[in-house]
Order: C-alpha cells, then sequence, then structure tokens
C-alpha cells in the first residue's frame, strides 16, 4: 500500500518540479527582455541627451556672442568644457546601461544553473 503513496508522491514531486523549472524559465526570459529593454532605453535617452545639448550648445553660443565676446579664448573654452562633460555624461549613462544589463542576465545565468528545487546544479 505504501508503493502506491510512493508513486503518488514520486509524480506529485515531478510535478511541482517541472513548474519551478518552467517558472524559472520565464523569470530568465523576463530578465533577458528587462536587458533588452535597458539597451533601447539607453538608446532613447542618449538621443534625447544630444538634442538638449545641441539646444544648450546654441545658447551658450547665442550668450558668448551677445555679450560682444568672439568664440575664441574663453567663450571657446566654454564650449569645449561643455563638450567633454557632455561626453562624459554620456560614458556614465552607457556604463551605468551596462551595468544593469549585466544584472538582468547574471539574474537569467542564475536562475539556469539551479534546478527545480533550488538546489545547484553540479
Amino acid at each position: 500500500m505504501s508503493f502506491i503513496f510512493d508513486i503518488g508522491a514520486a509524480k506529485q514531486a515531478g510535478a511541482i518540479g517541472n513548474y519551478n523549472q518552467q517558472v524559472q524559465e520565464r523569470n530568465a526570459q523576463v530578465k533577458e527582455q528587462e536587458a533588452a529593454q535597458v539597451e533601447k532605453q539607453l538608446e532613447f535617452d542618449l538621443v534625447r541627451f544630444d538634442q538638449q545639448f545641441e539646444r544648450l550648445e546654441g545658447e551658450t553660443t547665442t550668450a558668448i556672442l551677445k555679450s560682444g565676446a568672439d568664440l575664441s579664448g574663453s567663450g571657446l573654452r566654454v564650449l569645449r568644457y561643455n563638450a567633454e562633460q557632455a561626453e562624459l555624461q554620456k560614458d556614465i549613462m552607457e556604463y551605468n546601461a551596462k551595468i544593469g544589463q549585466s544584472q538582468k542576465m547574471e539574474y537569467k545565468l542564475g536562475n539556469k544553473l539551479r534546478d527545480g528545487d533550488g538546489q545547484i546544479l553540479g
């Protein structure tokens, strides 16, 4: 009689394991999609940043010329400094996006290394 219960328990444990594996695979897929979304968001943010920077650069150039100065010396240094800061900001945005993607993929890979019971495969 206990043999029949053992078969039922084994089937149930197998079903639970399969369910857990499906959940982990779905979670991994979601993390992969989130990583792709981080890249798309970065592209959008960089385009927007470039637009804002162009507007700032135009306003700065106008302010320099309106003050009576020309675009040499101090005025040129201001524009160059702004351009350097813009590139630095874009590098930071790209770095942060790569970190975000890396975290999503690490989570995904961590889930793939675990079996249905949460045990590390090996």
